[in-house]
């Protein structure tokens, strides 16, 4: 599993189409099918009868730890045997002996991290499963089973529990509002220089339906059959499983994007911050990466993580994971961003037109963005007339509703400019009927969504200000992503 599979599934994640937990993109039958697991209730409690990550205290394993520096083999061989079987709670111990200044004992630590984070995924995971396969038992009597499990302490068992639980009685439970004062916080972490600023909360409903991202894929110019479905289906899973064994489940609350005031004049210097707020294993993380040969160095303290040339990946807790891309690596502000990430405070609220303009907008919607116009900006015609632009979306029933307001000095250019763009959005509307009108049926959903969301645009341009709405099914990411998505899948077939 390369890194292009973990790419795609972490799009998957980002579209928010299937909920915004990795294993959401997983189905019951095909995880245990790949664990090679029959799923039956009897199975399923067997998976969940180990404490697991119970509250015993850890092994002291100090000794151990010592004689990982031992100039005997056969010493560092029995002490790091007795290390693995004290299992994954002595990981903090080993995390320390990972610094130790004894080159050998700091590399056996850090391989035995490494061993021991992927058995206790591994065993995290498959009681995550065996729980959601028990809800969707629909046999009561494992609600007993469920019960216990519904104050666990263990990351995201309790939640799962409860979500199950739920199930059997055929209702619903209730995700808890983010609040709005914490995704606030996330927009002052991002660095001065930035002109665009932006937020999303992850669709928290939904379970991923693979079968559904295969509609219109196709192989020699016609529709897959079952075979490379099937085949499609059980590579992805592969993948799917593979990751979640290393980094164990993955939530993903809020996304907060700023990008440079410079992105297209002068695009040795642009950049772009994306904080992702959550709830994942920043060790394990990092331990997957290193091991998909992703350099690192440490920066104030902090592990950075190098993605290609162009990402530098920042786990900086267990709640908050930093992305800083850009063209050029010594332009990136990844120094800035560390440091807000500390002191809770980043360089944008120095820019008192972009701090106003954010507060103008309702903050606490699903979905929301702001940008003031640079010249960088105005390179694009149909930026030109507007000094700002603001976004709000907000969920009406199964749609999301998208409102625009863009605000300049000339009305008639901001007109000329909404003119310009309406019968552009007409001519591409008559374009993509057209296109659809010659394609097979299966082949229409990858263009449908689009066309709906081009079909819904509504513009208006009055004095010193423009409008435009649009309606998107679902999470507008996954509108946009998912043709990038189908594009992966296809990739991953025959």
């Amino acid at each position: 599993m390369g890194m292009g599979m973990m790419s795609w599934i972490m799009m998957a994640l980002l579209s928010g189409g299937g909920g915004n937990q990795l294993l959401n993109y997983a189905s019951t039958d095909a995880y245990w099918q790949q664990r090679g697991v029959v799923v039956t209730v009897a199975a399923m409690q067997e998976k969940l009868a180990p404490a697991g990550a119970s509250g015993s205290a850890a092994k002291d394993i100090s000794r151990q730890i010592e004689n990982l520096g031992s100039d005997s083999a056969k010493v560092r061989d029995l002490v790091s045997k007795e290390i693995r079987e004290a299992g994954p709670e002595v990981i903090p111990q080993l995390e320390e002996a990972a610094k130790s200044d004894n080159a050998q004992r700091a590399a056996a630590a850090k391989a035995l991290i490494a061993e021991l984070n992927t058995q206790g995924k591994i065993t995290q995971v498959d009681r995550l499963m065996a729980i959601r396969a028990l809800g969707e038992s629909g046999q009561a009597d494992v609600a007993a089973t469920l019960e216990k499990l519904a104050d666990s302490k263990a990351p995201f068992e309790a939640e799962y529990a409860q979500v199950a639980l739920a199930r059997l009685k055929s209702a619903v439970v209730a995700t808890p509002a983010i609040d709005p004062a914490k995704r606030l916080a996330d927009v002052w972490l991002l660095p001065a220089g930035v002109g665009v600023v932006g937020q999303v909360v992850m669709d928290t409903t939904g379970q991923f339906d693979l079968n559904q991202a295969l509609g219109g894929m196709i192989a020699g110019g016609q529709a897959i059959t079952e075979e490379q479905r099937q085949q499609v289906v059980t590579t992805f899973h592969q993948g799917l499983v593979k990751i979640a064994g290393q980094i164990g489940n993955v939530r993903l609350d809020t996304l907060t994007v700023g990008v440079s005031q410079t992105i297209s004049d002068n695009p040795d210097n642009g950049f772009v911050v994306i904080i992702a707020s959550g709830q994942y294993d920043r060790l394990a993380l990092g331990a997957m990466m290193h091991q998909n040969g992703m350099a690192s160095q440490e920066q104030d303290g902090v592990q950075v993580f190098s993605m290609e040339r162009e990402f530098a990946v920042i786990p900086y807790s267990d709640e908050k994971l930093v992305l800083v891309g850009g063209p050029n690596r010594a332009a990136m502000p990844v120094d800035q961003v560390i440091a807000a990430l500390k002191t809770g405070k980043g360089g944008i609220d120095k820019d008192a037109t972009l701090s106003a303009l954010i507060k103008t907008v309702d903050t606490a919607a699903p979905m929301w963005s702001v940008a003031t116009m640079s010249a960088s900006y105005r390179q694009v015609p149909l930026f030109v007339p507007f000094d700002t632009i603001t976004l709000v979306g907000k969920k009406q029933g199964a749609t999301m509703q998208l409102s625009f307001q863009g605000k300049g000095k000339d009305a008639a250019a901001i007109k000329t400019a909404v003119d310009t763009f309406r019968t552009q959005a007409q001519q591409q509307v008559a374009q993509m009927t057209q296109m659809m009108g010659q394609m097979p049926p299966q082949v229409k959903t990858t263009i449908e969504p689009m066309l709906k969301i081009m079909q819904s645009i509504q513009l208006d341009a009055k004095d010193d200000q423009a409008t435009m709405t649009m309606e998107v099914g679902g999470s507008p990411l996954t509108s946009l992503l998912m043709p990038m998505m189908k594009a992966g899948v296809q990739r991953m077939g025959p």
